[in-house]
């Protein structure tokens, strides 16, 4: 889960997600949640993807920055084709489903017992 206190003290961020299965961008690293939160606000991709950037340079410096801040032992090879940028103004949890991935809103999770009965009221 995302630290509430990122997205509060911004107002909003603008996070990267992986849109189609296979790999995905940050789920990989859902272990590592510095990992995770650096890759999935990593602006030079934002600003690729919002075309303000082009692709193969923000890919270059992605690699060099992440190498530079995390080592060879987390490096995985990413592709930039399907990824796409959401802006999220809560708290947040990124799901993945075979390397698709999607924001899930902390308030809208909810919690079952063991025979799949929701424990908690709805958000209204």
């Amino acid at each position: 889960m995302q630290d509430v206190s990122t997205v509060e003290s911004h107002g909003s961020i603008k996070v990267i997600l992986s849109a189609t299965f296979g790999l995905g961008w940050s789920s990989l690293y859902e272990s590592d949640p510095d990992v995770q939160l650096w890759m999935l606000t990593y602006q030079p991709i934002i600003d690729a993807i919002e075309g303000r950037l082009d692709m193969k340079v923000a890919m270059d410096r992605f690699a060099k920055d992440f190498m530079a801040r995390f080592g060879q032992r987390h490096l995985v090879h990413q592709r930039s084709e399907f990824l796409e940028v959401q802006t999220v103004s809560e708290a947040f949890i990124v799901r993945e489903y075979d390397g698709a991935e999607w924001i899930e809103l902390v308030r809208e999770i909810r919690a079952f017992d063991q025979n799949g009965v929701c424990k908690l009221e709805p958000s209204k």
